[in-house]
């Protein structure tokens, strides 16, 4: 295996630690796939990992799955829930962010944000068939990384389960994928593709009543995966990875699993401003330092998922 042929047309926005490492995992990994086929999966993170975070060609930053909500076509008061939207951000994010807070005072706190997050939809005028109108309106502030079709129609046709688990809103999650990806929901069903994520209940003529009772959020996503692998996929020693965020590779921290047949991929999501700053390098290059501590190979700023499907390709190939 060549491990230029998986970086080709990347080279200036992927960076790899050890390429020795990363070799001899993914050789470890096909050669794996290729005695059990049943014995891998892809555990991926969906906000800002499968979706972009930044429109680099119009320099705008995108939407998260929570914000999808809008009031007014429901006939409510969409500067209000904005409002509340930005309070909760300013009063919450930095928990999430800044691992310099005591780590039992960040979950309580990051659970309160997820918690009064979806606290904002119940509405007896929001119904399940608004979610699909709301995203119409906000079309343009959503965007799913180019080639995500061709990557879940490959892992589809590799019979590799997919585990998207997410902080984020089940529904929206659905609605932005199946427009993408042909037979999604058929694949929901089959559990070729496994959704965990915080999910809205609604009631005939009552509209949104509340959501989970047990909110996901960046910290607690192991101990769902765990208990999803085991309930489905009984052979699984080999994970793929990917997330946009230090504590998503924390997804896998509860399998009994090896480092070494683990592949992390991160996302360094970078504004299109810092790209060619000279300000901001020293920033970036921080960051990348801290990723790649904990990912094997980190794609940076405006990238697709032309290394995963070149990765992809080799299962089929040996």
């Amino acid at each position: 295996m060549d491990i230029k042929s998986l970086i080709s047309g990347l080279e200036n926005n992927i960076e790899i630690s050890n390429i020795q490492n990363i070799e001899n995992k993914i050789k470890n990994l096909i050669s794996s796939y290729k005695s059990n086929p049943k014995n891998i999966l892809l555990i991926t993170d969906f906000d800002f990992t499968i979706t972009k975070r930044y429109n680099y060609e119009k320099n705008i930053s995108l939407n998260s799955s929570y914000r999808f909500y809008d009031e007014s076509l429901i006939g409510g008061n969409q500067e209000r829930v904005v409002e509340i939207q930005n309070e909760l951000c300013n009063k919450y994010m930095k928990y999430e962010t800044d691992a310099s807070f005591d780590k039992k005072i960040r979950e309580q706190k990051v659970h309160e944000f997820y918690s009064k997050s979806l606290d904002v939809y119940i509405n007896p005028k929001f119904t399940r068939n608004s979610i699909g109108i709301m995203l119409d309106k906000f079309k343009d502030k959503f965007e799913l990384r180019k080639y995500t079709k061709e990557f879940f129609e490959l892992l589809i046709e590799l019979e590799i389960p997919i585990i998207i688990v997410s902080g984020g809103v089940k529904e929206v999650i659905i609605d932005l994928l199946k427009k993408c990806i042909n037979n999604f929901e058929l694949y929901l069903e089959q559990k070729k593709i496994i959704i965990i994520a915080n999910e809205l209940y609604f009631e005939e003529g009552k509209g949104c009543t509340g959501y989970s009772k047990e909110v996901i959020y960046a910290f607690n996503k192991s101990n769902f995966v765990k208990e999803t692998i085991q309930k489905n996929f009984n052979d699984i020693k080999n994970v793929i990875i990917l997330g946009d965020h230090i504590n998503d590779y924390d997804s896998v921290e509860e399998l009994k699993i090896s480092k070494d047949n683990i592949l992390g991929i991160g996302f360094l999501n970078v504004k299109p401003e810092y790209i060619n700053d000279e300000t901001q390098k020293e920033n970036i290059k921080k960051n990348l330092e801290e990723y790649n501590k904990v990912y094997d190979v980190n794609l940076v700023g405006n990238t697709d998922f032309t290394f995963m499907i070149n990765l992809l390709k080799l299962f089929k190939e040996h």
